[in-house]
């Protein structure tokens, strides 16, 4: 009896145990980069001529709430971007351009949302071009010395924590 549980746990084909579990979470896994249905370039790659407050809105309504990411997850993000937008209007007050060590401080806050992506599948599923409504990552990318990209892009990752936490968080 016992050798019927430890050949059902291995796979009944002899393979190591586990093997099945690990087909199961890659099975998985790829189910949940594709849940958000098309991925063939609709989602949004820079925001101009979008108002960030309504494509904010429109990713947090179409996301499941038990895969979403966490309003702290993201609020680490925005921490970064608060700090990078405060020393804009400090030093650049009468400029429409981002000194270059501003965009530098930029490259690293999407080096930073990629390494919380990377942790988290539910953050890589709701801001990367998978979802269908945008890519933050390309958002970011995008924002170069305009200083106006990196005032929207402010204002899309306030909504995205507002809305968020006004959809409430998983429990």
């Amino acid at each position: 009896m016992a050798d019927q549980y430890n050949n059902f746990s291995s796979g009944n084909d002899g393979r190591s145990p586990g093997y099945q579990d690990q087909r199961y979470r890659t099975n998985r896994r790829n189910d949940t980069s594709n849940r958000f249905g098309n991925t063939s370039g609709n989602a949004v790659l820079d925001l101009a001529g979008q108002d960030p407050v309504e494509l904010g809105e429109k990713l947090v309504n179409s996301l499941n709430p038990n895969t979403m990411f966490t309003t702290s997850q993201l609020r680490k993000i925005l921490s970064a971007a608060a700090v990078i937008r405060n020393k804009v209007d400090r030093e650049l007050a009468n400029s429409d351009t981002l000194s270059q060590d501003i965009q530098s401080d930029v490259q690293y806050l999407r080096l930073r949302l990629v390494y919380q992506m990377g942790r988290e599948s539910s953050v890589k599923a709701s801001l990367s071009a998978t979802n269908g409504i945008l890519d933050m990552p390309s958002i970011i990318k995008n924002i170069g010395s305009s200083k106006k990209k990196f005032d929207d892009f402010y204002r899309l990752l306030e909504s995205i924590v507002a809305y968020r936490k006004f959809k409430g968080d998983r429990s």
